[in-house]
């Protein structure tokens, strides 16, 4: 039984290892932040477009299935939201706008993109935040909040307030939909628009100017970008100012980080990422790597922060590619031109076909191979794992085995700098799976 697996492999990892010079690069975001940039570790700068061309984002079939009902606030267009305590979706007519800049205040989460401005009330099914499943039609959650989208934006453009509701959120037989409704508070320029996710089939959210009666596709293809260098709200530690306005670094879904300090970047390697899990927290990376000297009036940054970034690509024939390149920033040139200065350096690189795996999804690889007896193994779980792993010489006989769990990236240390020279055979389970992968000890 052993021979036999040792030979059919079930699934083909291919990698590279990299000691490369960092890579210098700087995007502008333009004078006062008028823009974001969507960036690509891999392809350098993807697209800049303006931050405050739109209002509302509703999330798109390009998303997770965990943001099926997330709605975002464009809070750098000045744009914030109130949510109606007197009446539910029947007040829409007779609603009363007395104190309602006393409302309490919804601001996108800075963790989760899944977490906007409008889901950020309890949300427990049946209820959502906005709204209610519908029961008697699967798929759908029904509006049942009113919310008051206001901005007061810098002169000249003025300030403007209107009230929303979700109508719909819906899916039927794979096609999903957003249907709302807005007017101005005094009930004119009622508005119903409908919003189809097949058109934006790789972006995880469509977007919406409420001021322009507009939709619009401002987001690069979902699988194209890991990082966006934009505005955003940040928490603080504060209850009169929860949330701040910041300039900073978001992730992508798919891409993950680590924040390593009190270390020199030239000295980070994978390795010491092996005590930290790689966070899918979207601002990881964030907006404290600079600092604002007041004594010398610029932003001051350290040589000691780096960040290491896991990212995935699914390529055209179902494999994913997994990347890892270290992250350093450089210089920041504030609000005068928006410059970000950074450079980046490529650690690691494995391309794994996972779509034959259940849903104890994991992949991993060998690190060097050929390797001189010093080998370490990187593996990527989907979540927390039983693994067991076997090294095998040639003639099927086990000669080392380990089991532990794991949980998201990690790095191990395999004990192979006393085996002899040869072919080995590294076999992996992760549950009911395992994958096998060729180790030449030289």
């Amino acid at each position: 039984m052993i021979k036999k697996f040792l030979f059919s492999l079930l699934a083909f990892t291919a990698f590279n290892t990299y000691a490369q010079n960092w890579v210098y690069d700087s995007v502008y975001l333009g004078p006062k932040y008028r823009n974001e940039v969507y960036y690509s570790l891999k392809d350098k700068m993807v697209d800049t477009v303006p931050i405050r061309n739109w209002h509302l984002a509703f999330s798109a079939v390009g998303g997770k299935d965990a943001m099926y009902y997330a709605i975002l606030a464009n809070h750098s267009n000045d744009v914030r939201v109130a949510k109606y305590p007197n009446s539910d979706i029947t007040g829409w007519s007779t609603f009363d706008t007395s104190g309602w800049k006393s409302w309490r205040r919804f601001f996108n989460s800075d963790e989760k993109w899944a977490d906007g401005a409008l889901c950020r009330d309890s949300s427990m099914h049946p209820y959502y935040s906005w709204g209610v499943y519908n029961s008697n039609v699967p798929g759908e959650i029904d509006g049942d909040s009113i919310f008051v989208i206001y901005a007061n934006p810098n002169p000249p453009a003025q300030p403007w307030a209107k009230k929303f509701y979700v109508v719909a959120r819906k899916s039927v037989s794979g096609v999903k939909s957003w249907t709302f409704r807005y007017a101005n508070l005094d009930g004119t320029g009622d508005t119903t628009v409908t919003l189809m996710d097949n058109n934006y089939p790789k972006n995880h959210f469509m977007y919406y100017n409420l001021e322009k009666d507009m939709e619009l596709k401002r987001e690069p293809d979902n699988n194209k970008w890991d990082l966006v260098f934009t505005r955003y709200f940040a928490k603080q530690n504060d209850p009169t100012t929860p949330y701040y306005q910041v300039t900073g670094v978001l992730h992508n879904i798919q891409t993950k980080s680590i924040k390593i300090k009190n270390q020199l970047c030239d000295a980070v390697s994978v390795t010491d990422t092996m005590d930290s899990r790689f966070s899918d927290k979207i601002n990881t990376i964030g907006y404290d790597w600079k600092t604002f000297d007041f004594n010398s009036n610029q932003y001051v940054l350290g040589d000691s922060l780096t960040y290491v970034v896991l990212n995935s690509r699914h390529e055209l024939n179902g494999s994913v590619t997994y990347e890892i390149y270290k992250l350093k920033f450089t210089g920041f040139g504030g609000g005068a031109n928006g410059k970000v200065a950074f450079a980046t350096q490529k650690m690691l690189i494995f391309n794994t076909a996972v779509n034959i795996i259940d849903e104890n999804k994991f992949v991993y690889t060998l690190s060097p191979n050929p390797s001189n007896g010093n080998t370490q193994l990187y593996v990527n779980t989907e979540k927390l794992s039983t693994m067991q792993i076997n090294i095998y010489d040639l003639s099927g006989k086990l000669i080392y085995n380990q089991q532990t769990k794991n949980n998201g990236f990690n790095a191990y240390n395999l004990p192979t700098e006393n085996l002899g020279k040869g072919l080995y055979m590294v076999n992996i389970q992760c549950g009911n799976n395992q994958q096998t992968q060729k180790l030449v000890i030289e």
